[in-house]
Parts: C-alpha cells; sequence; structure tokens
C-alpha cells in the first residue's frame, strides 16, 4: 500500500506549510518554502536526506522553493544517499534549476551534471516509474501558466495531484482517470488562476464515486471547510492510499 504523508499542503499566505507531499518516504510532489525544516521536524533528518525524487507541478514559490537546500546538501556532499537527485518537472525546469546552482556550491569543482538529473516533461503522454509506482503527466491551466497534474498509478489504484489549476475540460479529463484526487481548492469562488468551492462542488456533482480532497485552501475556507463541504487534506499526517481513498494512520 503506498504511504503518503503531507507535509504541506497549504499556500504562502496562511500560517500553514506549503505544497509538499512525500511518498514512501523518498519521493516528493512538490517542494514549496520550508520544505526541510518541515519534514526534519516531523520526521528526522535522515528522511530528508533519503529524497532521490522530486516531482514539480509549477514554478511558484509555495511549489518550487523548498528546492534549494535538496540542490546544496547533494552538491555539497551532505547527502550521502541518494548520489543523485532526479528532478522532474514543466517545461523551463532546467532553465530555473541551473540558476540555483551558483549560488549553492561551495567549491567550483563541483559536477552538477554527476549529482543531479533534471528531466523536463516535452509532451503530457510521459510516464515515469519510481519503484513500483507509475506516474504519468497531464496538462492542466494555472491561469495563462501550465500546471503538470501528475496521476501517480499504483497496484491498488489511482490517485491524481493537480497541483493549482482552473476548473476546465483538462481538469475534467483529469479526474476521469482517477480514484482519488487531491485538488486545488484555493478560494471561495472560481477564478482565473485556481478553482474555488464553487469548481469543487461542481466536481463532486460530475464524479459522486470519487473522493475529491481539498488543499491549497485560504484560511477562511479551511476554517469554515464543514460549512462549504469540503473534505479536507491536513498538514504533518500520514495517509495510506487503497486505491479507493486516502485514509488517515
Amino acid at each position: 500500500m503506498m504511504e503518503l504523508f503531507v507535509a504541506g499542503c497549504s499556500t504562502s499566505w496562511t500560517e500553514r506549510a506549503t505544497s509538499c507531499y512525500l511518498v514512501n518516504k523518498h519521493i516528493l510532489f512538490d517542494c514549496g518554502e520550508g520544505t526541510v525544516k518541515n519534514i526534519t521536524k516531523c520526521l528526522g533528518e535522515k528522511v530528508v536526506k533519503s529524497i532521490d525524487t522530486i516531482f514539480l507541478t509549477h514554478f511558484h514559490t509555495d511549489h518550487l522553493f523548498g528546492i534549494t537546500p535538496y540542490i546544496a546538501q547533494i552538491l555539497n556532499g551532505y547527502a550521502k544517499v541518494p548520489e543523485k537527485l532526479t528532478i522532474i518537472g514543466p517545461k523551463g525546469l532546467k532553465k530555473i534549476i541551473k540558476f540555483f546552482i551558483p549560488n549553492h556550491v561551495y567549491s567550483g569543482k563541483v559536477d552538477w551534471k554527476k549529482k543531479l538529473v533534471l528531466k523536463e516533461i516535452k509532451t503530457f503522454n510521459e510516464k515515469f516509474v519510481v519503484d513500483d509506482i507509475e506516474v504519468s503527466c497531464h496538462k492542466l491551466n494555472h491561469g495563462n501558466l501550465c500546471d503538470v497534474g501528475y496521476l501517480i498509478k499504483t497496484k491498488d489504484g489511482v490517485l491524481g495531484y493537480t497541483g493549482d489549476c482552473i476548473y476546465d475540460k483538462n481538469l475534467l479529463a483529469f479526474i476521469e482517470k482517477c480514484n482519488t484526487a487531491i485538488c486545488d481548492v484555493s478560494s471561495e469562488k472560481d477564478n482565473y488562476a485556481h478553482m474555488g468551492v464553487e469548481g469543487y462542488t461542481k466536481l463532486k456533482k460530475e464524479f459522486p464515486n470519487k473522493k475529491l480532497f481539498a488543499v491549497h485552501c485560504s484560511n477562511e475556507v479551511f476554517t469554515q471547510a464543514k460549512k462549504f463541504g469540503l473534505t479536507l487534506l491536513k498538514d504533518q499526517i500520514f495517509y495510506d492510499f487503497d486505491g479507493k481513498t486516502l485514509i488517515k494512520k
């Protein structure tokens, strides 16, 4: 059974931790600011240093900026395991990571290509296999930006993670392929960049047999989740994915 630790599932504009989902203690989906501290606090430094694969949905700070400590620890030899860090994300990934590298290398002799594997998603038919999990990529829309939604397929079923996205036909097609989905529900109303409670409610009606978990919520939405009919995913909690839903451990 796949294990999911929610290190953070909020935006930068709350007191809660930013987006970071840890699968089987070594695979990250998104890496918002504060990720290293959050995982270290909850699970210890050993788990932090065992991360070997990071999937990014897009390049906003609350999904990306926690990645710099990982780059530093790999390039400067702090993390002995893994020997390499694989980072997977949308087009532009290489340019962004290469921009970070010079500011995180203490020795000019470090050959980052021996330490980092950077994979840009070129088509939305691509699939990646880590352990016995197959991860496929799907185009979602975050305003005028591309957001990569990930379908995480296990032997039990398919868990979808949307990152940040709007309610549109791409999202509907994505949810159709999931058993369970972790969805951006940033505000009460849908807007140009994010789905809100409005879109979440429509999704629930469209897919009554699928379990939809709300994340990335504003304080208002988070505190009134029961009123809005949301099923929240919460920080610093372990879940098991049984193929149909996420079960709190």
